[in-house]
């Protein structure tokens, strides 16, 4: 398997533990020790911002500093691989890319590189202007300024639980409604199955308050994903951004030992974090996805501890990097 495959991989297990402990909410099992939230338990910024606005120290928030110090070890670890919210918003992206096709950039279909892999071209937002980045960090200093103040906005912005608030508050009463429309022909098999109790069967349905409100906020979120993969982490994700502070220069990081140019790491990488050409790296906006590694023609990209020689390589048409 392919590293990125192995970090795919790695998603897809979070996510589905993710809504297995959100099912549980729903259906508690009797006396069972997982506690359901663990994954809330885990946000960084919850960690850091709930205790500031209460002024006191909980403990039961501590789990939230494990992704802080994984930041410094290995960067955004928990972005590229753990967090339920970015593995959601990879998914909407390779959901809609299957149903309307690539995305549009600067008017014309993103180029072929010469493996096949499309490239990131032009955009519709202007490329390269890094003040986007740091729309993320004025957002936490917002929320850690008001916490500071007493105020907790955190719940507001923080990713988990706005990824929660997704699945509790949208995906489960359409998926219950969904399941009501089905009732009749789940009637109909009642008989030929022997499955009596399924002729009774009955579904509550459930609505909640903020659930247009959430349904919209996502919904433009997936179309965001449009103009630019994981855009909610690249410009908006405070929890992001106080990861992305502990990983200015990693211990485990991306480190090039031989490139040519190709330019089919910076054009491919989902957060942007690579500049044109290849070798250099923003270190905070790294997810660790490592597809850059399984890109590089030369095998000239590893993630390591180790501090590696740079050796020249062959030249090659540099592809456009990844806008920001």
């Amino acid at each position: 398997m392919k590293r990125g495959g192995i970090a795919r991989l790695a998603q897809t297990c979070s996510l589905l533990f993710f809504l297995f402990l959100l099912g549980r909410m729903v259906w508690p099992p009797p006396d069972s020790p997982l506690p359901a939230d663990i994954f809330l338990h885990l946000d960084p910024l919850v960690a850091v911002a709930v205790p500031l606005a209460a002024r006191e120290i909980l403990p039961g928030l501590w789990p939230g500093l494990i992704p802080l110090l994984a930041a410094v070890l290995a960067g955004r670890l928990f972005c590229g691989c753990l967090c339920p919210m970015g593995a959601t918003l990879d998914l909407a992206r390779f959901l809609l890319g299957r149903l309307l096709g690539p995305p549009v950039r600067g008017g014309r279909l993103p180029e072929k590189d010469s493996s096949g892999t499309a490239a990131q071209a032009g955009s519709p937002l202007k490329a390269g202007v890094p003040g986007f980045r740091r729309a993320k960090y004025l957002i936490l200093a917002v929320i850690l300024g008001a916490a500071l103040a007493g105020v907790n906005l955190v719940f507001w912005a923080a990713p988990l639980a706005l990824i929660t608030r997704l699945f509790a508050l949208v995906a489960h009463p359409l998926t219950l409604l969904a399941g009501q429309e089905l009732l009749p022909l789940g009637r109909l098999l009642a008989a030929p199955l022997d499955l009596p109790d399924l002729a009774y069967a009955q579904i509550a349905l459930r609505r909640f308050d903020t659930l247009l409100f959430t349904a919209v906020f996502f919904a433009v979120l997936f179309l965001l994903e449009r103009v630019r993969p994981r855009f909610w982490c690249r410009y908006c994700c405070p929890a992001g951004a106080l990861l992305g502070i502990f990983s200015l220069r990693p211990l485990w990081r991306r480190r090039v030992r031989t490139c040519v140019r190709c330019g089919r790491c910076a054009g491919q990488c989902p957060a942007g974090a690579i500049a044109a050409g290849g070798p250099s790296t923003r270190h905070p906006e790294c997810l660790v996805c490592l597809r850059c590694a399984d890109l590089c023609p030369a095998r000239g990209t590893i993630f390591s501890c180790r501090t590696v020689e740079a050796k020249p390589g062959g030249a090659a048409p540099a592809l456009p990097a990844a806008p920001d």
